[in-house]
């Protein structure tokens, strides 16, 4: 399948096409020359943020199901204008880590006070980890300036 050019919302341009390295360039004609397009990078007003305890020791898939979890949990806990503006804009997710569940417990405290939708994760026990084991965080979707103000000194997952 060719590399293609589509453009989803307010005309920006995402590469689709087949395979793990289907990196073309856009290009665009310019006084009939062909010239790549330089791309601005989006400006996201809205995302949400998933946190993760470092402390347990989970399978990549097993961490990737309680990232879902809170994801879900979160977003079913925001209210009807967040969840559309952040669907509208592309529902960037950021997945962050916390050294522990009191880590959690602290940035579920201050986003519940800045009236930011949580999802807490308790895993069932059925796989790698004990039953009633809290795993991660869901976060929004909120406006990113007021999620960067609880999560902004986290470390990426």
């Amino acid at each position: 399948m060719p590399v293609r050019a589509v453009e989803p919302r307010g005309g920006q341009s995402w590469l689709r096409g087949s395979g793990p390295f289907s990196l073309a360039p856009i290009f665009h004609l310019a006084g009939g020359n062909y010239l790549p397009q330089m791309e601005r990078e989006p400006q996201f007003v809205w995302k949400q943020c998933i946190v993760v305890r470092s402390d347990i020791r989970m399978s990549c898939g097993k961490t990737c199901a309680q990232v879902a979890h809170a994801a879900i949990a979160a977003y079913e806990r925001a209210d009807a204008t967040a969840r559309r503006k952040w669907f509208q804009e592309g529902q960037k997710k950021v997945v962050l880590k916390v050294p522990d569940e009191r880590g959690l417990f602290e940035l579920k405290s201050l986003a519940e006070h800045a009236g930011i939708a949580t999802g807490l994760v308790q895993d069932a026990g059925l796989t790698e980890i004990p039953p009633g084991t809290v795993t991660a965080l869901g976060l929004g979707p909120a406006k990113s300036e007021e999620l960067d103000r609880i999560t902004g000194s986290l470390p990426l997952l």
